[in-house]
């Protein structure tokens, strides 16, 4: 079925669209503000706002709901996140 996801900000939570019913749930290695699922839908990317001394990037992948890389962004602390999508899929 259809799902969206939910950043609560300590939290990522997968809910199913129908139901409402949390089918999936992270917690990354920060708190979080804005997310964005990647132009492949195969990982997610939340902009951590306060990271020592700046902000990150943290990627989820989709498939196991499991934090696999982040990204300290030296002074600068992003408070959205926005992914430019590929060229195979933009449309005319």
């Amino acid at each position: 079925g259809k799902w969206v996801l939910a950043n609560s900000g300590i939290s990522v939570l997968k809910v199913e669209q129908s139901s409402g019913k949390v089918q999936r749930s992270m917690t990354p290695s920060g708190p979080t503000n804005g997310g964005v699922v990647g132009s492949d839908g195969q990982f997610l990317y939340l902009a951590q706002t306060v990271d020592g001394t700046g902000g990150a990037v943290i990627v989820v992948e989709l498939a196991s709901f499991k934090e696999v890389a982040k990204v300290h962004l030296d002074d600068i602390s992003p408070w959205a996140i926005q992914v430019r999508p590929r060229a195979a899929y933009a449309h005319r």
